[in-house]
């Protein structure tokens, strides 16, 4: 029945599938877009710290950032004080494609900010806590996609 699915998924939905199936064989790093569906956009003292305390951030993830590069950008910068004060003087990092990803290479808190007047006093302001790299289990590609389609599979008792 798996190989089925597989067949399936190969010769009929290449495009809809090809991301997942990326997935299933590259599970130790994940692409996380900031903000979900309002991404990188929303000028609320508490979003982004809701949003980033419901997620998890592990070494080797990317945050992807999309926004309005006409309006918007996202300085990295490095620490509390430049955060608390939305002070763009001196960041880490500059991205301003408006499809910006960026990979969290070491744990430790790691904060960004937009640099535009008034932005980030708004709240256009992220800092998240990155953990060590995620805890998954050394799998073959061919076992991980074994797992992947046996979870299609309904356990009948």
């Amino acid at each position: 029945m798996s190989s089925i699915i597989f067949i399936d998924l190969i010769l009929h939905k290449t495009k809809a599938y090809r991301h997942l199936l990326f997935n299933v064989f590259n599970q130790e790093s994940v692409n996380i877009q900031v903000g979900d569906s309002k991404r990188w956009s929303v000028y609320d003292s508490e979003f982004y710290y809701q949003w980033s305390k419901e997620k998890q951030f592990h070494v080797g993830d990317s945050l992807l950032f999309e926004n309005n590069n006409k309006v918007n950008d996202v300085f990295e910068i490095s620490g509390d004080l430049e955060f608390l004060y939305c002070d763009p003087i001196s960041p880490v990092a500059v991205h301003k494609t408006g499809h910006d990803l960026v990979k969290l290479t070491e744990p430790g808190i790691h904060y960004f900010i937009s640099s535009e007047p008034g932005h980030c006093e708004a709240g256009l302001k992220l800092q998240v806590v990155v953990g060590p790299t995620a805890n998954v289990p050394k799998l073959s590609p061919l076992e991980r996609l074994t797992r992947w389609l046996d979870s299609f599979m309904f356990n009948h008792h």
